[in-house]
């Protein structure tokens, strides 16, 4: 609310946006930090389902009730699974996608 009232000049000036927070900001840190351009961040999902997400994730990929309802071959999930669990291939691109999709079929049978 208080930031909503400020004058757009504090906020907004020449094209750079952040204004008064930049101003404040030089004072303590590099103007090489404060300036670089934003930088992405990647989630480890890949060691998550070796590690903590492992149980949770198979309880998802081997309830045949949940797979059978889907456009998927069991057999091929499961070797998807090996695969990465093995470290031989990380596939946890296409592991994560499915899980979440039987996730969230999962919760919509809970919910009927």
């Amino acid at each position: 609310e208080w930031a909503m009232k400020l004058p757009l000049s504090w906020k907004l000036r020449r094209g750079q946006n952040k204004y008064i927070f930049r101003k404040l900001a030089y004072r303590y840190l590099p103007k090489r930090i404060i300036d670089r351009p934003k930088q992405g961040f990647g989630v480890p999902i890949d060691s998550w389902l070796r590690g903590p997400l492992k149980k949770w994730a198979e309880d998802r990929l081997f309830d045949k009730s949940l797979m059978d309802a889907l456009p998927f071959s069991s057999y091929e999930v499961e070797a998807l699974w090996a695969l990465h669990q093995t470290g031989r291939r990380s596939t946890h691109p296409l592991l994560w996608a499915i899980i979440v999709l039987i996730d969230f079929m999962k919760r919509q049978q809970d919910n009927i």
